[in-house]
């Protein structure tokens, strides 16, 4: 929350400073009106909201990810592995793998959110 307040700070004195134009003539400050200042609220707010909706979607996608990883685990630790030709038994152990990598890219991606 402090991170995001700090960014609002930011560019609220941006826009201060770019709208030169307002400048108080007693103090000699800059200035934007309040309508700019809720804007740039309002467009923050907007901003976390789509990152939380983007992290319960990642957060999602790997549990169905992680469901479908132990799923093919224990099929291929499985005696029903043995009625598979070997070609697709590699390529089941192949697509494990990158399933895990995958989850682990997942994982990283929500822990940077």
């Amino acid at each position: 929350m402090e991170k995001v307040l700090k960014q609002i700070i930011k560019e609220i004195e941006e826009r201060k400073i770019a709208s030169k134009h307002s400048k108080n003539r007693r103090t000699g400050d800059y200035r934007i009106g309040l309508t700019h200042a809720v804007d740039i609220i309002n467009n923050k707010i907007h901003e976390i909201g789509i990152m939380n909706d983007f992290k319960t979607h990642l957060i999602n996608e790997q549990a169905q990810l992680e469901k479908r990883i132990n799923k093919l685990d224990n099929f291929l630790m499985s005696d029903k592995i043995e009625k598979i030709v070997d070609v697709q038994k590699a390529l089941l152990r192949v697509q494990l793998t990158a399933m895990i990598t995958y989850n682990q890219c997942l994982t990283e991606r929500i822990e940077r959110i």
